[in-house]
């Protein structure tokens, strides 16, 4: 139903405000000339402007859904080399994960990434608190480096890094 004109499809006349006269501009109201009433043209009502005289409302519910994907990493690596170099190697996946709600890796033989994995878990949880979490995923990649170290006959010295982008397949 119309909340303006509480499902009646007529609302009062602005001008006159629902008493079906105006005072006339011309003989200012001593009735010697009848005016030209615009508007509600003497009911008194005009067309409700919200329902347009339908007396129903059609309402539409305008839903917004915001799918965030939110990434973090943790990189524990011995080298000099820059994380920006491993961040996006494909490695071989050592321990994966996906659920509504993931827990951090505890029994990893090397202690800094059951660390990592807890901190990053909880921050995690944190970050999304209050929000509806559809699903989580957890994976931990082993990427091989190869740290070469050079002295050059000119007496120079440098280091370079070798991945290796992808386990072979086996057959």
């Amino acid at each position: 139903p119309c909340h303006h004109c509480k499902q009646r499809g007529q609302i009062s006349c602005n001008r006159c405000k629902g008493r079906r006269q105006v005072k006339c501009g011309e003989c200012s109201g001593q009735g010697t000339k009848r005016p030209r009433v615009r508007g509600c043209r003497g009911s008194g009502e005009i067309e409700c402007p919200t329902c347009l005289g339908h007396k129903q409302l059609l309402f539409s519910i305008k839903v917004k859904c915001e799918w965030r994907k939110r990434q973090v990493d943790f990189i524990e690596e011995k080298t000099d080399m820059p994380d920006e170099l491993v961040r996006d190697v494909s490695g071989t996946v050592l321990f994966a994960e996906e659920d509504d709600s993931v827990s951090p890796i505890l029994n990893f033989p090397y202690a800094p990434v059951n660390e990592a994995s807890a901190r990053l878990v909880a921050e995690q949880d944190k970050a999304v608190k209050g929000q509806r979490v559809i699903r989580q995923r957890h994976r931990l990649r082993g990427v091989p480096v190869a740290e070469c170290h050079f002295q050059q006959h000119s007496g120079g010295s440098g280091v370079f890094f070798r991945l290796r982008l992808r386990e072979p397949a086996v057959h």
